[in-house]
């Protein structure tokens, strides 16, 4: 079947900047650009949005209502709108997503075991979703061996297989979306020092390197376990083109810091390409017209650019 080359955009957390921010990133593309985008929102939170913005919604863009609400602030607008964007992928109308940021918390007052758009995407499509962040036209790419893990239990969630069934999608999804048919990828090490030789914590000898070891018979070779600090500090990052982080903060320090507004958060192993800004909901400046819609901007030109 030839898949449309359609893109969905799902509004995010109302009460955040995402309904800013993404009026205000297709208002800055051309009107060929927004030709075959999808956008699931209320039509009352887009006209809010034009009101707080002094800026029109581009009449070729598709708009998608989500059932309007009374309360603009309710986070059942933002679970809707997922919702909708993905029956609209089921059904094969779009073909890459992108999700303005929602607020975790909220969902849970809605829907208690949701973790984020990774794990409630892998879970929709019975999928082993991995995320990766990168950024636009640059070869700077870094993925998660965990995602939301408080720090206390990231040695519990990494295991053998697991980072072996992480790094085997990720090699499949770079050379469908990045034409990489053999990245070049370092491992990044657990411990301080990447264990140094087991004196400062021993996973790396008992996870890492028989992780290497198996992928290594798959035809996939990785350099590692590096220290973390001076492999960013030596920027020896600028010689790969997958890094694999252990955990969430070990990745996007890093990642924020070399990149700020243009870093993007893209979720492989799907049945589609999911894209958003790595940014959250920034509900301090919400609704206060200063957002700045950079990052989301990088996130649709990005899908439009990686469509396979």
């Amino acid at each position: 079947m030839n898949i449309p080359h359609n893109i969905g955009i799902s509004i995010g957390d109302p009460f955040g900047i995402g309904a800013e921010v993404v009026l205000k990133a297709l208002c800055a593309l051309t009107l060929e650009e927004v030709k075959n985008i999808f956008l699931f929102a209320p039509k009352n939170l887009i006209a809010k949005t034009e009101t707080l913005t002094k800026l029109k919604l581009p009449a070729e863009v598709d708009v998608v209502s989500v059932a309007e609400a009374e309360d603009l602030d309710s986070p059942l607008i933002a679970l809707e709108s997922l919702k909708l964007a993905l029956q609209y992928a089921d059904e094969k109308k779009i073909r890459t997503l992108v999700t303005a940021p929602l607020n975790k918390k909220r969902i849970t007052t809605i829907l208690p075991d949701f973790f984020g758009h990774t794990e409630y995407l892998g879970k929709h499509c019975k999928a082993h979703p991995v995320m990766m962040f990168a950024a636009r036209n640059e070869r700077f790419k870094i993925m998660l061996n965990t995602i939301h893990v408080p720090l206390r239990k990231v040695c519990e969630h990494l295991d053998v297989e697991s980072i072996v069934k992480n790094i085997s999608v990720a090699v499949v999804e770079l050379k469908k979306h990045f034409n990489l048919s053999t990245p070049k990828i370092a491992v990044l090490g657990i411990n301080p020092h990447a264990g140094e030789d087991g004196h400062l914590g021993d996973e790396e000898k008992t996870i890492l390197e028989p992780a290497l070891a198996k992928l290594k018979l798959k035809n996939i070779y990785a350099d590692g376990p590096f220290s973390a600090d001076a492999f960013f500090g030596q920027k020896k990052y600028l010689n790969y083109d997958l890094i694999v982080a252990a955990y969430h903060d070990q990745g996007l320090i890093p990642a924020k810091l070399l990149f700020a507004k243009k870093i993007l958060n893209i979720t492989l192993g799907l049945p589609f390409l999911r894209v958003s800004p790595a940014h959250g909901t920034a509900e301090d400046i919400a609704w206060k017209g200063v957002a700045d819609e950079c990052s989301m901007l990088e996130a649709i030109k990005f899908a439009q650019e990686n469509q396979k």
